[in-house]
């Protein structure tokens, strides 16, 4: 790169700061040495000039010079190494001496015009060498004490920090670019790029300056430098540094390290890409939503899903009225984030969408919620799997199931009703053992029909096809019809009935909440403690009818509660107490209640007791909504 001429004068010109600064850096060192020297040093300063200037002038030029003449560079010598005591002291001796040795008219010396007026303009230059020196001795102290600091703060900044006048040198270099490059304090000053780094990284350095100094103005940008065969990566910041002229006479280089920062950056966006890829295969998309503003951010996956082309970013926030879906699926979605709200916890739900061309495809959503550091929930977050296919093969084994417990119902009956009445026709002649079998074969024939009427339930509900015959009830008359028709499944255990006050109707199905209670109750018997008790409660909490039924035994392992309520699920307390069972009891107990528009949970503490609550929508509340 060549240079202009003005160029090559400005660079001249801070060459030459340089050097006086170096020059006024030694007179600092010099001159506030001094000042702290001993009162010794002080006396030597004011006598010593002096007494030379006295000797050259007497002996030396036989006061052929004029009479002042080495007084001045005395004074001037004296105050620079002692201050302003010397300057002073020096002045004072030179003022008494020059007229007893050096002036006519000795005996009338005071008295002269000339003398006189001699004699003032001495003493008055002399206080004022001594005066500018201690003045320009305090300034330089406070300059180095200035440029000490600054060299304090730059080595102990993380970031390299370097000042470099208009041809490219050192004025000033920090500790960490000593460090990065294995150099001594100070080995950075008064070189180049050229002399630091390689060819390659010196000439881009060299035109980022040329541009700092052409445009007047700061710039930042990313580089690599390759330093002892390390590759450390840097976000540089270049300005340019002023005085009182209109042009820049150095630039500032700060050097910020961000190697791990982008080798971090790096293995996100591969994370990112592995995730994208995996959403991809799997049909799983990913969602958050920000409850305070009602925005959403899909993920790439999640946008297919829906039918819609990701926008450019993907992350863009929607908001609710730009939500691209239908707005019967957005309703769906809005009921499902409340219950999260509400509940507080993980929640888990199959829900069918329509997309914007009118097709309708099946998502199973699972949710949670992201709370801040003081516990308050900030966001919902979750994933949304396409599980049409799966849906339409469940459908198919829901028909087939279905179908098979309708054929299988006829000959259960048939059986049923013969073990039934093969002990009155034959009262008399029956023998024990055979009343026995028949016996068992009645109540293997009772659990073949629960069970094949479970199937037939958990293909209705399924395939949404379960009809509902529902009327305003006491819910304690639920509870209580529900304990005597459980009678004979509870002897042993003493079940004991709660009632609140002013608890207010529900509107079920009065048989399949039934059967819902059924469920529970026959559970805190199964798998219960032999002889406990089982507490059943009705109470009233808001615009909710809560039943309760608690029993004390081994409880249910916190890792199991999660998928209590999925089909075909069971704990594995469950599996190894030899209770026999297909996990879908529970299942269709969570389906049933949430037709009723209501909720089913669980709380249990191992080895202490478990409790599952039932909130069903109360007269009030359901008064309210229509």
């Amino acid at each position: 790169m060549r240079w202009s001429k003005a160029e090559l004068t400005r660079s001249r010109r801070s060459e030459e700061r340089m050097a006086d600064s170096l020059q006024w850096h030694r007179l600092v060192n010099l001159s506030s040495g001094r000042a702290r020297a001993s009162w010794w040093w002080k006396t030597a300063a004011a006598l010593g000039p002096p007494a030379v200037a006295f000797c050259i002038q007497y002996f030396v030029l036989h006061a052929t010079m004029s009479r002042w003449a080495l007084f001045y560079p005395a004074v001037f010598v004296a105050s620079l190494l002692g201050g302003l005591s010397s300057g002073l002291a020096a002045t004072a001796i030179a003022t008494a001496l020059v007229p007893l040795f050096f002036m006519e008219g000795r005996s009338s010396y005071l008295t002269a015009p000339p003398n006189l007026i001699s004699i003032f303009i001495f003493v008055t230059m002399g206080i004022a060498i001594s005066v500018v020196h201690e003045r320009l001795r305090t300034i330089m102290v406070e300059l180095e004490r200035s440029r000490q600091w600054l060299q304090a703060i730059m080595d102990n900044s993380p970031n390299v920090i370097v000042i470099k006048d208009f041809t490219g040198r050192y004025l000033m270099a920090n500790r960490r670019l000593e460090e990065l490059l294995h150099l001594g304090a100070g080995e950075c000053t008064g070189k180049t790029d050229v002399e630091l780094f390689p060819e390659e990284s010196a000439e881009h350095h060299h035109r980022s300056d040329a541009e700092v100094f052409a445009k007047r103005s700061a710039i930042t940008y990313e580089e690599t430098l390759q330093v002892r065969g390390e590759s450390h990566v840097y976000l540089t910041s270049k300005f340019p540094l002023y005085n009182s002229e209109p042009y820049p006479f150095a630039l500032c280089a700060i050097w910020s390290e961000i190697t791990d920062r982008k080798r971090t950056e790096q293995a996100l966006r591969q994370r990112e890409a592995d995730l994208r890829q995996a959403e991809r295969l799997a049909h799983l998309g990913s969602w958050i939503w920000n409850p305070a503003d009602d925005t959403f951010r899909w993920s790439e996956e999640l946008y297919r899903i829906m039918g819609v082309e990701p926008p450019s970013p993907p992350d863009i926030p929607l908001s609710g009225a730009n939500r691209p879906m239908a707005p019967e699926s957005a309703a769906t979605i809005r009921d499902a984030l409340q219950v999260v709200l509400r509940d507080g916890g993980a929640h888990e739900a199959e829900m069918e969408i329509k997309r914007p061309d009118g097709q309708t495809r099946w998502i199973d959503t699972r949710g949670d919620v992201v709370r801040n550091e003081r516990g308050e929930i900030v966001a919902v977050a979750g994933t949304a799997q396409d599980i049409t296919e799966l849906k339409e093969l469940q459908r198919q084994r829901d028909e087939w199931t279905s179908l098979i417990a309708h054929d299988l119902r006829q000959p259960i009956g048939v059986i049923t009703m013969a073990a039934s009445a093969l002990p009155e026709v034959h009262a008399a002649s029956l023998p024990d053992q055979e009343s026995d079998l028949v016996k068992r074969i009645a109540s293997a024939a009772g659990g073949l029909a629960r069970l094949v009427d479970d199937l037939l339930d958990l293909s209705l509900l399924e395939a949404r096809r379960l009809t509902l015959d529902r009327q305003w009830v006491k819910p304690q008359m639920v509870v209580r019809e529900a304990i005597q028709r459980l009678s004979h499944i509870t002897v042993g255990h003493r079940v004991n009935v709660t009632e609140g006050q002013g608890v207010a109707d529900v509107c079920v199905d009065q048989m399949r909440i039934g059967q819902v209670l059924g469920n529970l109750i026959s559970n805190a018997v199964k798998y219960g403690d032999d002889g406990s008790d089982i507490g059943v409660r009705v109470e009233q909490h808001g615009a909710e009818v809560e039943i309760a039924v608690e029993n004390r035994g081994p409880g249910i392992p916190p890792e199991d509660v999660q998928q209590l309520f999925n089909r075909f699920v069971r704990t594995s307390r469950a599996r190894k107490s030899g209770v026999r069972g297909l996990g879908i009891g529970l299942y269709i107990a969570k389906e049933l209640v949430v037709a009723h528009g209501g909720r089913i949970w669980v709380e249990s503490t191992p080895g202490q007791t478990t409790c599952f609550r039932v909130a069903l929508p109360a007269r009030a509340a359901e008064q309210k909504v229509a």
